[in-house]
């Protein structure tokens, strides 16, 4: 009868760092983007998980505040040197994902800020419907976004390999202090 053989021990590693808690480092990305232009893209990413072009490609009418959901049916992709609308990843990348009360305040006041500048851009604004358009309604760059996205990491005193847990998780209500009620439904946003 043939020796029975133990698995042999894994290779050791030496210990990791530990990462901060990805809750904790949730909290300091927001409070670095708290009230700037950016903010509800970063509510967006961090608790539904959207990949970049999936949330620059969210339009205005994505959001439906009656139901509380966010429609994922587009992506913004740069396609022959142009920033253009096409189809998700992958099929299963179409989805409809609810959004809790502070994800819509904060979303709530975005639309606000969007209606503001699009009021101040006179002219020069060029509607697309887009939810995270540049100043002037234009597509926003991706590359712009990962730009953003190390500043808020740099401000937040966050490593560029910080987990930041994009699990499509509701915030907790003291999130940020101007955020934790919801206000009125207004509807399905619409332009």
């Amino acid at each position: 009868m043939p020796a029975s053989r133990s698995p042999s021990p894994a290779p050791s590693r030496s210990p990791s760092p530990v990462p901060p808690h990805p809750a904790r480092s949730r909290l300091a990305l927001l409070k670095a983007v708290k009230g700037k232009r950016q903010e509800a893209l970063f509510w967006i990413v961090l608790f539904l998980g959207l990949r970049r072009g999936e949330v620059l490609g969210l339009r205005t009418t994505d959001l439906d505040f009656d139901t509380m959901t966010i429609t994922v049916d587009e992506s913004l992709q740069r396609q022959n040197g142009r920033l253009e609308r096409s189809d998700p990843k992958t099929e299963t990348s179409r989805r409809i994902l609810p959004i809790s009360a502070p994800v819509a305040k904060v979303l709530e006041e975005h639309l606000q800020r969007l209606d503001t500048e699009r009021e101040k851009s006179g002219e020069n604004w060029q509607e697309n419907e887009l939810l995270f358009p540049t100043t002037i309604g234009t597509p926003f760059d991706p590359r712009n976004l990962v730009r953003n996205f190390k500043e808020a990491l740099t401000e937040a005193k966050l490593s560029e390999t910080t987990q930041t847990d994009h699990s499509p998780t509701p915030p907790p209500a003291d999130t940020t202090g101007s955020h934790t009620s919801s206000s009125g439904s207004n509807g399905t946003r619409g332009r």
